[in-house]
């Protein structure tokens, strides 16, 4: 094994390049929309630990929450915010790093709505106008002594329209990520000609396979899509009703935070919040059909787009690798595709650069098909392409003998690979997941974690 000196030399300048590739130069947040970033003392150095997210109206509110049995304390909360309020109403969002507050019994439930009470303060808003989200190490107490003067700090920090305020943020909730993720992009709704932004940041590189229902209040239940914690707050200044709010966070997940994976693990913490202010067209209560329908396929995008820098900056990842399945159905596509992207010896294998094609279809028939679906061995097809060229391994059952090592060697050279599966039998449903390789950092990332 290199030493971890050399091999964090060579993370951080793929840290760099990333950063600088994946991120905008310039992130407008949408109107009405500041943002504040503090350090807390509870991270070390002095680096920022808290974000002060905070709307001068109030906002239609979605949100998607992990269903890890050992939901942490700021999920409970806020899920129980928004069954209150109906998703209407919120003005506030405090997220803080370094400290989950994750299996920490009836004294971190209290931790975590007093953070919201302390934001809501914080910013003039009435109580209960807030959201709350957390990561860092699972089964310690927040520092709430600390918590407390950092919202407060943070709450005389906010400044409207400041173009790196989000950036500051999203470094504000970052644990073991090396680059603070986020996106600004202005948009227009075609039916009413209303431009309006759409601003948002995430975290996560460890601990990512997220597996999140969208929360629905009226119903206090869920639309389920299929599924280092993975945290996301999603800002728009479009005028989104709460059930708009949760129909377009469902439909934008399926292809983006829910079909992403690290190393396999879903967080006791995974949230993603939708707000909506409405101040790109304040005199309008409700968006038409054709207007409604456009912003979610931007908020998939966008959610896409985002869920993909979790990727980029897996711990200790050298690769980016889109598994694209074929299936009988969706959810036996999307079973199939997760079923490699989760599968150790598949990633060590990438790390290696090695064409190891047998693990990927070891992965295929051990996966875990939904709805009985029968699947024939000898109608797969698998192949492999880069920017280094592609190469069938697989067709119709059948190797494609010889394998030509000297082109998949060439192919798995590249930084971004992707794996074609098509199990055939008239298939045609579809399924992307992303993940990465694993190697040699990932194990001293989580070897050290709490050091």
């Amino acid at each position: 094994m290199p030493p971890a000196s050399a091999i964090s030399a060579a993370a951080a300048a793929r840290s760099l390049r990333l950063a600088s590739r994946l991120t905008p130069k310039s992130a407008p947040l949408p109107r009405g929309f500041e943002l504040s970033a503090v350090s807390t003392g509870v991270k070390k150095n002095a680096a920022l630990d808290l974000a002060l997210i905070h709307s001068t109206q109030p906002c239609t509110a979605a949100a998607s929450f992990t269903q890890n049995l050992f939901q942490a304390a700021p999920v409970r909360v806020s899920r129980t915010i928004l069954d209150t309020t109906g998703g209407t109403g919120i003005r506030t969002v405090a997220v803080n790093s370094g400290c989950a507050n994750a299996c920490t019994g009836v004294e971190g439930d209290k931790d975590a709505q007093t953070m919201v009470d302390l934001a809501c303060e914080a910013v003039g808003a009435p109580k209960g106008a807030g959201l709350v989200l957390s990561t860092g190490v699972i089964g310690q107490r927040l520092q709430m002594e600390k918590i407390k003067a950092g919202l407060v700090k943070a709450g005389k920090g906010l400044g409207n329209g400041d173009e790196g305020a989000l950036k500051s943020a999203a470094t504000a909730i970052m644990t073991t990520d090396t680059f603070p993720k986020y996106l600004s992009r202005a948009l227009t709704l075609p039916e009413s000609g209303v431009r309006f932004t759409l601003a948002g940041m995430c975290k996560g590189a460890g601990m990512i396979h997220p597996n999140m229902k969208v929360h629905d209040p009226t119903t206090a239940s869920a639309t389920r899509p299929l599924h280092a914690t993975m945290l996301g707050v999603l800002m728009t200044d479009a005028p989104l009703t709460a059930p708009a709010a949760t129909s377009a966070l469902s439909h934008a997940l399926g292809d983006s935070f829910n079909c992403i994976s690290v190393d396999g693990d879903t967080s006791t913490n995974d949230t993603i919040v939708l707000l909506a202010n409405g101040l790109a067209a304040p005199k309008t209560t409700t968006m038409s059909a054709a207007d409604t329908a456009t912003f979610a396929t931007h908020l998939r995008t966008f959610a896409r787009d985002l869920a993909a820098m979790i990727v980029w900056d897996g711990e200790g990842a050298t690769k980016f690798v889109s598994v694209r399945v074929t299936a009988p159905t969706e959810p036996a596509a999307r079973a199939i595709a997760s079923s490699i992207a989760t599968s150790p010896l598949v990633k060590t294998a990438l790390y290696g650069q090695d064409a190891n094609w047998g693990r990927i279809l070891c992965a295929v028939g051990y996966a875990s098909v939904p709805g009985g679906v029968a699947l024939d061995a000898g109608a797969v097809s698998l192949k492999v392409r880069s920017n280094g060229g592609e190469l069938k391994l697989v067709e119709n059952g059948q190797p494609k003998y010889p394998i030509d090592e000297a082109v998949a060697s060439k192919i798995l050279a590249e930084e971004e690979i992707e794996i074609v599966v098509d199990m055939g039998m008239g298939s045609k449903a579809q399924a992307n997941y992303y993940t990465c390789d694993f190697s040699d950092e990932y194990v001293h990332i989580n070897a050290d974690y709490r050091s």
